[in-house]
């Protein structure tokens, strides 16, 4: 029998990391690593010359300064007071008067007709 002899595997790197590594050391650049390179250089030259830029607001228009509320204010109240007489003469013309109330009238006419007939009658 042979005897059992511990081994050491020595680790050895994959073939892309040594190819990476390469490629750092050489400094070669892949295209898209250069379009992206451009692109941030573009973009930082962009935003310094908008840094440059003098900030200047334009002035308030002259119609902000007319005032307003007061006419709106006052044209909801016009509004206001039409709605509330029309809807008041829509109620009128709707309500009907209680039948008691038209027997009396007609009574007190009938009366005051016979009042007028004796006073006639009298004379």
């Amino acid at each position: 029998h042979k005897h059992w002899s511990p081994k050491i595997t020595i680790p050895e790197p994959f073939q892309m990391t040594l190819r990476e590594d390469e490629k750092k050391q050489k400094k070669i650049r892949s295209r898209s690593e250069m379009e992206i390179e451009n692109y941030t250089l573009r973009k930082q030259l962009e935003e310094e010359a908008e840094c440059q830029k003098l900030f200047r607001a334009n002035p308030a228009p002259a119609h902000t300064y007319i005032p307003l509320m007061e006419e709106i204010m006052e044209r909801n109240e016009e509004r206001r007071m039409f709605i509330k007489a029309r809807t008041k003469e829509i109620l009128l013309a709707m309500q009907k008067p209680f039948a008691f109330l038209e027997r009396e009238e007609k009574k007190k006419e009938i009366k005051n007709m016979q009042i007028m007939d004796l006073a006639f009658s009298v004379k």
